[in-house]
């Protein structure tokens, strides 16, 4: 049986401040917001999305050195041809991280077929 979010966020991270804390490094604050304001907006996110997006974020991190190798990745997956196409590339750019990390586990198995 799988344990619930409060309990996987207290066993991994002591409590719910730390992980935000740490996803709030992860990922990139609005110009808008101060960083207090993102960590509020932060602390409201239920445990599983926070789970998730730190989940996300240190996958992008670990297998592809960062957000913006990753988006090369994905481009060079899904545009394989060589053939340069900038505004595909800035909307990819606008995706979320683990929105990037599945279109680029489709991308590869449509590859490997």
């Amino acid at each position: 049986m799988n344990k619930a979010p409060l309990a996987l966020v207290n066993e991994k991270f002591g409590n719910k401040k730390t992980l935000v804390d740490k996803v709030a490094t992860l990922l990139q604050r609005p110009s808008s917001e101060t960083r207090e304001q993102f960590k509020a907006r932060l602390s409201r996110l239920p445990n599983l999305k926070l789970l998730r997006l730190y989940n996300a974020e240190t996958m992008a991190k670990e297998k592809f050195g960062g957000r913006s190798k990753l988006v090369d990745a994905v481009y060079t997956l899904a545009r394989s041809s060589g053939k340069v196409d900038k505004p595909y590339k800035n909307k990819l750019a606008t995706y979320t991280t683990p929105r990037l990390l599945d279109l680029h586990r489709r991308l590869s198995k449509r590859t490997k077929k």
